[in-house]
């Protein structure tokens, strides 16, 4: 497993670097965050961000979050604005590219009492304004679950999102797993984006499942509601369950906004160049497994 996801990090890095050559965000999307809330045993951190100064500072002080992009200015108002084209260069568990705009809240990854930890009853939701993203390409905001630390890359990810689907031509609410060490995408569940009148906000929500004596399960459940002038109006709950620490003890709590990744044209013929050479360099160094015909 280890060898496995060594090899994914080095292909997802190689990737992200023959991207950066020159990409363009062609349809950037801005959405507002209210607040972040996070619960871990009846223990709440909420953020409402409303101080005026935009992460990493928040209610843990200075570091209390990582951030992905560039968030400079972007708390006003009683808001956080993630914007996907001040995002970082980054790629989903299928490869594709994004620009992502984020923070990860640094909950511990290696002390227990300081972390969300597998022997935790956890849930974290985000407020959102309410934006429906448009097309033609990807785009989304939404909140994960995550087993990504300091020196720990990506394995497992759970996310809720408000996206546009180019499959559909429409904008969804989906609920994903994401497998980075075996670069698969399974989707949980989605659902239109469909507010009823007068809904100026979403949340997004995962809680952990509880078994019928009331323990803890390894699965999350993800729920998602509109609000109106504060006050919610309707919810809905996807009805298959998401699955994390099966590597990592911990997970982390990551709020995002994002669009796909569109390199320039002349950027093809380097991507091309680069990815050739990459699958010769993987021949050369594959063995051919025991039992197997090359």
């Amino acid at each position: 497993m280890r060898v496995a996801v060594a090899g994914l990090v080095i292909r997802r890095f190689a990737l992200l670097a023959l991207l950066s050559v020159q990409c363009i965000s062609a349809h950037a999307l801005v959405v507002g965050v209210d607040g972040l809330r996070v619960t871990k045993n009846g223990i709440v951190f909420n953020d409402t961000f409303s101080d005026g100064v935009p992460p990493p500072s928040g209610p843990f002080g200075p570091t209390t979050y990582g951030v992905f992009g560039d968030v400079t200015g972007a708390e006003t108002g009683g808001r956080l604005f993630l914007d996907s084209s001040r995002g970082g260069l980054d790629a989903n568990a299928a490869g594709a590219g994004r620009l992502d705009n984020a923070i990860t809240l640094l909950t511990s990854t290696s002390v227990a009492a300081n972390g969300l930890w597998v022997t935790d009853n956890i849930t974290a939701g985000v407020r959102f304004d309410l934006v429906t993203p448009a097309g033609p390409d990807f785009n989304a905001y939404g909140i994960q679950l995550n087993d990504a630390g300091p020196g720990i890359p990506i394995s497992e990810n759970l996310q809720i999102s408000v996206a546009y689907l180019q499959q559909v031509g429409a904008a969804r609410i989906q609920f994903l797993n994401q497998n980075f060490a075996n670069g698969i995408i399974q989707t949980l569940g989605i659902v239109p984006l469909a507010p009823p009148a007068g809904a100026d906000q979403i949340d997004l929500v995962f809680a952990r499942v509880l078994d019928a004596n009331g323990g803890l399960t390894n699965q999350f459940r993800a729920s998602y509601s509109y609000v109106s002038a504060g006050t919610i109006i309707e919810t809905g709950v996807f009805d298959q369950f998401g699955t994390m620490f099966e590597g990592e003890d911990f997970v982390r709590a990551r709020v995002f906004v994002a669009e796909a990744v569109i390199p320039e044209p002349s950027t093809y013929v380097l991507m091309l160049a680069g990815l050739l050479g990459l699958g010769a360099v993987a021949r050369r160094r594959s063995p051919t497994p025991a039992g197997c015909s090359a």
